[in-house]
């Protein structure tokens, strides 16, 4: 059994860095601007920016930088537990599900892409790995 919760711990933890890396990079995080035209019509146009900047916080989607927050914080609570061989898995699981609830906001407002659904999935999978990993403790 520790061979296989070794394993699911390394998973777990490759699914976090690969989450923060796509959040540092300027193309995760979507904002939906709103343009009328002179005849009245409205067409919108979107705009890319990190998990991590502060011009989505700024346009009130805080979901964005607390997502990118809590899956940094899982990250490094994730290489804790793989490193010491912790038994305890709630506190990543407990991030992690919080972290994925908040990638899951864009979906509501129409303004993701490739890379948003790339790290729900990933935010997914560490949810997935840890609670497998606690029913297997058990």
């Amino acid at each position: 059994m520790g061979k296989k919760m070794k394993i699911l711990g390394i998973a777990r933890l490759v699914c976090c860095v690969a989450a923060v890396v796509i959040q540092i990079l300027p193309l995760g995080a979507v904002l939906r601007f709103g343009i009328m035209a002179q005849d009245g019509t409205l067409s919108f146009r979107f705009e890319d920016y990190s998990y991590f900047d502060i011009t989505p916080f700024g346009y009130a989607m805080f979901n964005y930088m607390i997502c990118a927050v809590l899956t940094a914080i899982a990250s490094l609570l994730s290489l804790l537990r793989t490193v010491t061989r912790s038994r305890r898995q709630t506190p990543v699981t407990v991030l992690s599900g919080i972290a994925l609830a908040m990638s899951l906001i864009p979906y509501i407002s129409g303004a993701y892409n490739i890379f948003t659904i790339i790290v729900s999935v990933l935010l997914a999978a560490v949810v997935a790995l840890s609670v497998t990993m606690h029913f297997l403790r058990e």
